[in-house]
């Protein structure tokens, strides 16, 4: 075989090593990098997916928290300003705490005082107030540490007005030895507390 037919020869065969690679490619490796691209978009899509769920998720979780906050937030406006005139709660908490501060109830009454309403077409509640009117006695420290504790509770009390006068035969209290007994007087106490009304608006708007 001369050389020319050889060269011939090796040079049909490398053309159909081509040919055939290029067969190769078209019918097994182009569709397999298809489904490379095909899956690749898809994990773009599923991270952009993936980003806005967490984005909603995290936006999900905030209005729980802000709507967790919010019913605390009533509730502790519930226990300052009560939803209703709760005279029962009223009368245990005086009695508690003028028990707590040697301070001895004789009388207790309620006045209703005009309710405080919002202007027309607000959907805000009206303040309604209860003026409580105590006759009681005690020493003069007793009483200072019965307002304080007035003062200090959560729900509103409000001293309005005090008067003081000599208790009528009664004995002062227990002092340490070699010291005077405390004297013990007589007061008259007007304290305002404050409560939610029902009503958005006055009577003759509604």
């Amino acid at each position: 075989m001369s050389a020319s037919t050889k060269r011939f020869y090796s040079l049909i065969g490398s053309i159909a090593l081509l040919v055939g690679a290029i067969i190769i490619y078209s019918s097994m490796l182009l569709p397999l990098f298809n489904n490379v691209q095909n899956l690749r978009g898809e994990v773009s899509g599923n991270q952009s997916l993936l980003q806005q769920l967490t984005a909603i998720n995290q936006n999900v979780n905030k209005l729980q928290g802000q709507y967790q906050n919010m019913g605390q937030l009533q509730q502790t406006i519930s226990s300052i300003l009560p939803p209703q005139d709760d005279v029962p709660t009223i009368i245990n908490q005086i009695q508690g705490l003028a028990s707590a501060n040697n301070i001895q109830l004789s009388s207790i009454s309620f006045q209703y005082l005009p309710i405080n309403y919002p202007p027309a077409g607000s959907l805000i509640k009206g303040v309604g107030a209860v003026a409580i009117n105590l006759q009681c006695s005690g020493t003069y420290q007793g009483l200072i540490s019965f307002l304080n504790s007035l003062s200090n509770n959560i729900q509103i009390f409000d001293l309005s007005s005090l008067s003081v006068s000599a208790a009528a035969a009664q004995p002062g209290t227990a002092a340490a030895k070699g010291q005077a007994a405390a004297p013990v007087l007589s007061y008259s106490l007007t304290i305002n507390t404050y409560y939610q009304s029902s009503a958005t608006s006055t009577p003759s708007n509604q």
